[in-house]
């Protein structure tokens, strides 16, 4: 999975960020979301999605079976003004739908729930 981020990323033109360093990313991401839920009695393990903006490139990752990561070119403060405004990141479906239907892009890859959180663990 690493290989195929990588490509993805290099063919995207982002170069700044590695796929280990979004895996510890996403994985402190979900970690940190769990915990809460278990703080605050919220329903736990609930899907949610996480986005990173580097070099004009967007890298949104849907947690899900499957599990999709984007990637594609955008205008940084218009993307992350918009999306941190309207968005929740358990809001999976209707950012998945912005991305998908608004933006017309395609997620580049699709793997199982169970080999992406292997592979943020590992």
């Amino acid at each position: 999975m690493d290989q195929a981020i990588r490509d993805l990323l290099n063919e995207r033109g982002c170069t700044l960020v590695s796929p280990r360093h979004l895996a510890r990313e996403a994985l402190v991401f979900r970690e940190d979301s769990l915990a809460f839920d278990l703080e605050t009695d919220s329903m736990q393990s609930e899907p949610f999605f996480y986005y990173v903006v580097m070099e004009g490139v967007a890298i949104f990752l849907f947690d899900g079976d499957p599990f999709l990561i984007y990637a594609f070119h955008c205008y940084p403060h218009e993307l992350i003004t918009y999306v941190d405004a309207d968005f929740k990141p358990t809001d999976v479906e209707a950012c998945k739908y912005y991305v998908g239907a608004v933006l017309g892009k395609r997620a580049d890859i699709a793997v199982s729930a169970e080999l992406a959180y292997r592979w943020m663990e590992a």
